[in-house]
């Protein structure tokens, strides 16, 4: 009989393997992504290897921290205070980024709209984010832009003389 991972998870954190079980949470977070239960789950094997912070990250995120899990939490939670939304996600796991606020349990959503996260809103992906431009870039399109305008210029300036030489002869 096969053990699921979260059962061989808490098997290897009883023998004392935490690092163990921390791997296969880790790697069931990656293959199958976001659960409550998992971020649970992983969140509480962090805190008992005394990485404070993630832990935080991981119980915060699943929702289902304990009253008693409450503080490492706080820990997280303190380091995300006034800042703003777009940064607060940005310290998510990628399987914790959920395209809107409805998408988490309700009592991260609560206490996301605590941090001030709007209702309505929306993460970008990847591909919606603006791309900022590398500095050669921005110098190639200021180059194309001037020679663009000096070839217009000079093009109206030989028009105009070509016309006058038409126009009044020579």
């Amino acid at each position: 009989m096969t053990h699921t991972s979260p059962d061989r998870a808490a098997q290897e954190a009883a023998a004392g393997r935490l690092w163990r079980a921390k791997e296969i949470l880790a790697g069931r977070i990656a293959a199958l992504g976001y659960s409550t239960e998992r971020f649970a789950a992983y969140g509480r094997i962090l805190a008992q290897m005394n990485d404070t912070k993630e832990a935080g990250k991981y119980l915060f995120l699943s929702g289902l921290a304990t009253p008693e899990e409450a503080p490492v939490v706080e820990v997280f939670v303190r380091l995300l205070r006034g800042r703003p939304a777009p940064w607060i996600y940005s310290q998510f796991p990628g399987a914790a980024r959920k395209n809107s606020l409805a998408a988490y349990p309700v009592r991260v959503q609560t206490e996301l709209a605590q941090l001030g996260f709007p209702a309505n809103f929306r993460w970008r992906t990847p591909a919606e984010a603006p791309v900022p431009l590398r500095w050669w870039q921005s110098a190639g399109i200021a180059a194309m832009v001037l020679t663009f305008i000096f070839l217009l210029m000079t093009g109206l300036i030989h028009g105009c003389s070509v016309v006058d030489d038409w126009i009044f002869g020579k």
